[in-house]
């Protein structure tokens, strides 16, 4: 009994896979793939490199304004506190150092009184640790006297938060983008180049010299100016029909 053909629903099914996507699966080695994967490389690259750059800003931008914060609490608690130690006042001292620690990033406040050449701890307030991302020490001042200093410290943790989560965020955006751009720019370069010499190379395979008199044309339409297809086309056609003659 002999063997059925495959129905044509078969076949027309097959035939609604874009072109350009089978060209993907059907050759590993093919020009298609390597393009995109050098541009998929490229476009990586470059948004990576970009991605450090903005990230690396972010920090530098962050950590300069935690220390511009810090440098305003010599303007406006310095004096309060001088004098609220002065008066062994530790209630209103205690109020000063909880308005320091509300200003953003702040993780620990102390305050010390000076007893001659020594230095002894009064009042604190925050996280203690054993190294902090941002020190300054102040001197505290009653009538041109020092009478003790003001240690604050501010952590850099949730600044590292803030650049993870925005990393997390352009990794992902990113991606989704690099991804988008290198298959439309494939798209679009096989659309205009690799499709013709699809053609191109079906047409000198089944090229015989009983042929010879069909010319080969390109499924587009004519560009505005000649370009290097049409150049190749009219170059290929000219030397088939000198061939075709002196056959």
């Amino acid at each position: 009994m002999a063997r059925q053909e495959k129905p044509p629903v078969q076949i027309g099914s097959r035939q609604k896979t874009p072109k350009w996507f089978s060209l993907f699966v059907r050759h590993t080695g093919n020009l298609s793939k390597r393009m995109l994967f050098y541009i998929l490389l490229c476009s990586t690259f470059f948004a990576l490199l970009i991605s450090l750059f903005q990230l690396n800003w972010d920090y530098h931008t962050d950590v300069s304004l935690i220390e511009d914060s810090v440098s305003q609490i010599e303007l406006s608690h310095l004096q309060p506190i001088a004098s609220s130690l002065w008066a062994l006042d530790e209630e209103q001292l205690q109020t000063e150092i909880n308005g320091i620690l509300s200003l953003p990033n702040m993780q620990y406040v102390q305050v010390k009184e000076k007893f001659g050449i020594r230095e002894m701890h009064y009042l604190d307030a925050g996280i203690k640790s054993p190294q902090y991302d941002i020190v300054r020490e102040f001197e505290l001042k009653y009538q041109q006297q020092v009478i003790g200093k003001l240690m604050v410290a501010a952590s850099l943790d949730q600044v590292y938060r803030r650049l993870w989560e925005k990393a997390l965020i352009i990794l992902v955006s990113q991606t989704i983008k690099t991804l988008v751009v290198s298959f439309a720019i494939l798209f679009i370069i096989f659309n205009l180049v690799i499709r013709h010499l699809n053609t191109i190379a079906q047409y000198t395979r089944g090229l015989h010299l009983d042929s010879l008199g069909a010319p080969l044309i390109l499924n587009r339409k004519q560009p505005p100016r000649q370009d290097e297809l049409a150049e190749m086309v009219d170059t290929f056609n000219h030397m088939r029909q000198k061939i075709h003659q002196e056959l």
